[in-house]
């Protein structure tokens, strides 16, 4: 194919043959591409994992007939860079998988257009490469669900899907198969603990299968920026064209026993009659432990203000890693919500450089997915480097989305989970050395850490958990808030981001605060031990197991 194209391409450039002489209309028609000859190939690589009979694209490409009307439209999205649909920059970094047309391709679709899109020799309709996993362990929703297109061409649902994981599950693959073309993208979370009672709470106030979903599965109550339970992890996403989530040997991703998984589906009418939709989840799991852990990790960007009116509001927040190991990265993936403009991520290493680890200079909602770092690229969090996540937006009155039928007018905008708030988040699949599953009836904190002789004792401690930190400054805060109110004030700031790194990325709140505010810890510090030392924090502390 790229040898034909480079053929015609010599051709084509020249005015005269070998002898100097000039062309005929012939030879010039004779070079041009052709469906059979050159073109198809191209539709089949790039285009036909989307455009298919009854696929997720609005038309087919899988005959000349299909294709040669559309051929100056397929020429112009390609070079507008609309199509192949593929957000990230490449010259941040490259992803496995990558959707994009080389030059070669997209000159090879010009010269097909301007040549009047010739058909050339009889050539059999393409059928589209399919990389799917088996059906061996297939999950469904109990009911398909039929979108709601009454108020706006776009609905979001969540079901969950028939399945409890009984015991402690390692998933190696996953694929989502899309239940109809008005399924534009799928994210697939993994439930636990409070967020499958949040999640079955607000599914028992709707009718019908599931419940309406934007931002995630886990709603947020009034007073919280974070969902109930926390975050979910993911195990699936997909938009149109995505390969399936395939992992390395000895690597998989953990479902806890008693997780349930939720499936949250955009629809898009495309103009069409809602039709019945039963999306489903193939996952491929593995019986030997594995080696190393795909462990999702968000990383919110939680105070921001996007003022009514403004176009280029940004925020960002740096994300250090304050563990003794370094982190490698094996997916990514950013969320917005529909004034997002740009999202970026970049490594700022401990000593002084720089490395992008993201780069989606223009967001787009349907577009959303994880992407997945090639195993020769590896890419490395070491200690003290820190992780910055940069989103901007743009809330003038241009940009507004269309509600029932009108644009809504800019208003400020702030975290929230709701189609008129927005998010900044990171999500972040690094690869860890298996652990065991830590026993849900156990203490909330390791034994090792204890408080003696004072409160730097537990924040220090090299096996605090996300589950014990929580509990331990909410110890500390309990002992400590009638004594040490100025102390507790100066510290909060620092307490809040050291507790969003470590609780996020790891490492001991201790360590952060001793390197980013050793000032007003020393003076917590100061304030707090004799407290400790005195007895006076020991019901808090023993509430965590220690």
């Amino acid at each position: 194919m790229v040898g034909g194209m480079g053929l015609w391409v010599a051709v084509a450039g020249c005015g005269a043959d070998s002898a100097g002489d000039a062309k005929t209309v012939d030879d010039t028609a004779a070079a041009a591409p052709t469906w059979s000859g050159e073109v198809r190939a191209v539709v089949t690589e790039h285009c036909t994992g989307c455009h298919y009979t009854g696929g997720a694209a609005p038309f087919a490409l899988e005959t000349w007939a299909q294709a040669a009307p559309l051929a100056e439209a397929l020429a112009g999205a390609v070079e507008a860079g609309r199509m192949p649909p593929w957000s990230p920059d490449p010259d941040c970094r490259t992803f496995e998988g990558e959707r994009r047309m080389p030059d070669a391709d997209q000159a090879l679709l010009r010269a097909w257009a301007e040549a009047g899109a010739p058909e050339g020799g009889a050539a059999d309709p393409i059928v589209p490469a399919t990389d799917d996993l088996s059906d061996d362990w297939r999950l469904e929703p109990l009911e398909a669900y039929t979108p709601d297109f009454t108020t706006s061409a776009d609905d979001y649902r969540c079901q969950f899907l028939d399945h409890t994981f009984p015991e402690e599950t390692w998933v190696s693959a996953s694929q989502v198969v899309p239940g109809s073309s008005q399924v534009h993208h799928v994210l697939v979370f993994v439930l636990t603990g409070d967020q499958i009672t949040a999640a079955r709470d607000l599914e028992a106030t709707e009718a019908g299968p599931g419940y309406t979903c934007f931002s995630g599965p886990v709603p947020t109550s009034d007073d919280a920026t974070a969902p109930a339970g926390g975050l979910p992890g993911q195990v699936g996403a997909w938009v149109p064209g995505a390969n399936p989530l395939v992992l390395g040997d000895g690597e998989a991703i953990r479902v806890d026993a008693g997780a349930q998984v939720v499936m949250q589906v955009h629809y898009s009418a495309q103009g069409t009659a809602a039709e019945p939709s039963t999306t489903a989840l193939r996952l491929e799991r593995t019986d030997e432990t594995p080696e190393q852990l795909l462990v999702t990790r968000p990383l919110p960007v939680l105070d921001f203000l996007l003022p009514a009116g403004d176009a280029s509001a940004s925020a960002s927040h740096r994300f250090t890693n304050w563990t003794d190991r370094a982190l490698q990265v094996r997916t990514v993936a950013g969320h917005m919500h529909l004034l997002g403009q740009r999202e970026q991520a970049t490594i700022h290493r401990a000593d002084g450089t720089e490395a992008c680890l993201l780069d989606i200079p223009e967001w787009d909602f349907a577009w959303q997915q994880a992407y997945l770092v090639p195993a020769d690229d590896s890419v490395t969090v070491e200690p003290g480097d820190a992780v910055e996540v940069t989103c901007t937006w743009d809330n003038s009155a241009e940009n507004q989305p269309v509600e029932d039928g009108e644009q809504r007018a800019p208003v400020d905008v702030v975290w929230g989970e709701g189609t008129a708030d927005e998010m900044c988040l990171l999500y972040l699949g690094v690869k860890e050395p298996y652990t065991p599953a830590p026993d849900p009836s156990a203490p909330a904190c390791d034994a090792t850490c204890v408080p003696e002789p004072g409160i730097d004792g537990l924040l220090s401690c090299d096996a605090m958990t996300a589950t014990c930190l929580p509990c331990a400054f909410d110890a500390v805060l309990a002992c400590a808030q009638d004594t040490c109110t100025s102390e507790l004030v100066a510290a909060q700031a620092c307490m809040e981001t050291c507790g969003l790194d470590t609780l996020l990325l790891g490492g001991a709140p201790g360590v952060c605060l001793l390197a980013t505010c050793p000032e007003v810890y020393a003076d917590l510090q100061a304030c707090t031990d004799p407290l400790v030392q005195a007895g006076t924090c020991d019901d808090g502390f023993a509430s965590c197991g220690l």
